[in-house]
């Protein structure tokens, strides 16, 4: 498994994604572009996770997480202009 976490359960997955979000929220001043992006994907992925059939209880790797995660958003990613320093 690559020493990637084992999550037992689905639901810790979830958890693990929203103290994510929620972290680059908390670390980054409201109306910077981590805050609002973090706000953002919350709430994507709140209303996405609403919609997978969650299974079992079972042991699912990182590599997997990464892997559903990416479906879960059908990464239909923009590149997005920073600005030249």
């Amino acid at each position: 498994m690559n020493g990637g976490r084992v999550y037992p359960h689905p639901e810790e997955v979830a958890a693990d994604v929203r103290l994510t979000f929620t972290n680059a929220q908390a670390y980054n001043p409201p109306g910077s572009d981590v805050h609002v992006m973090a706000l953002t994907l919350m709430e994507l992925f709140n209303a996405k996770w609403t919609q997978v059939d969650t299974p079992s209880p079972h042991v699912i790797g990182s590599h997997v997480m990464a892997s559903t995660l990416m479906e879960l958003f059908d990464a239909k990613w923009t590149q997005v202009d920073t600005p030249s320093q």
